[in-house]
């Protein structure tokens, strides 16, 4: 697996240690206040620049992609012919507040490429949805879970806030809704946790972060800049993108979507 690489800047350029030290403090709380209003001003915007982006890339294996992400012999082949792109977002809470993390995963010939955007306070969010929503814009189908109701209106809500162009996809599919269609019946809820558990055969997860702590965790690291209350929350996104593909194939394979 390859190591995960900034897109922005060279490996030398970035802060010494983790990869989420060193970053700027000032003027955070003021940054939040005026999030939440939905009124940050221009000047306080950061160019793209400022906005951490780090890539990933697992190449196909016969062996299986890394178990603690894909679950137990994944080989990481998609059946589409037109490979989606799987997104999920982390934000500062209720509807009208931040969005700071964007994972999105697409496929490529040799494997698959696992991007994440994060937004170190909030005046990074416009310059996370600029960059979220040219890839997003590469792709005509889109995989989410709930994010019909849920990611997609988010995007679109912050996106139309800062005069960002959002892209329509020719097809959004909500894996949400597909499980609640095929194993409603046979499952004690619809949670991606369970499934994973009960249709995909991962482990539980170890250590993961609770959606309902998700927003206090990156307001803890805004107002510290200690990179331990956030890392987990990546992970947490990193995991969840995963698992979409595993499912996906699954649900493709079941007749679940129209073939492209």
């Amino acid at each position: 697996m390859d190591s995960p690489v900034p897109l922005r800047k060279p490996a030398a350029d970035l802060p010494a240690g983790d990869l989420l030290t060193g970053l700027p403090r000032s003027g955070i709380r003021n940054a939040l206040r005026r999030a939440a209003a939905e009124s940050p001003p221009a000047a306080h915007a950061r160019p793209d620049g400022g906005l951490r982006v780090e890539e990933t890339f697992f190449p196909r294996s016969t062996d299986g992609l890394p178990a603690d992400l894909f679950g137990p012999g994944f080989d990481g082949a998609m059946d589409d012919a037109e490979p989606p792109v799987f997104f999920d977002i982390e934000t500062c809470g209720l509807a009208h507040e931040p969005i700071f993390l964007i994972g999105c995963l697409r496929g490529e010939p040799r494997g698959l490429r696992f991007t994440s955007f994060f937004a170190r306070d909030p005046s990074e969010e416009p310059a996370l949805l600029r960059r979220a929503v040219v890839l997003l814009g590469s792709a005509a189908v889109w995989v989410s879970f709930n994010g019909r109701s849920f990611d997609a209106p988010r995007l679109r809500r912050r996106a139309s806030l800062h005069s960002v162009e959002m892209p329509e996809p020719r097809e959004h599919r909500d894996l949400l809704l597909a499980v609640r269609r095929c194993w409603r019946a046979s499952l004690p809820n619809c949670r991606l946790t369970t499934v994973e558990e009960r249709l995909l055969g991962f482990h539980p997860r170890v250590g993961d972060v609770p959606g309902r702590e998700v927003p206090e965790r990156y307001r803890d690291y805004v107002r510290t800049g200690d990179p331990s209350w956030v890392r987990p929350v990546l992970e947490h996104n990193r995991r969840d993108v995963a698992a979409m593909v595993v499912l996906h194939r699954r649900l493709w394979r079941e007749g679940a979507f129209p073939a492209s």
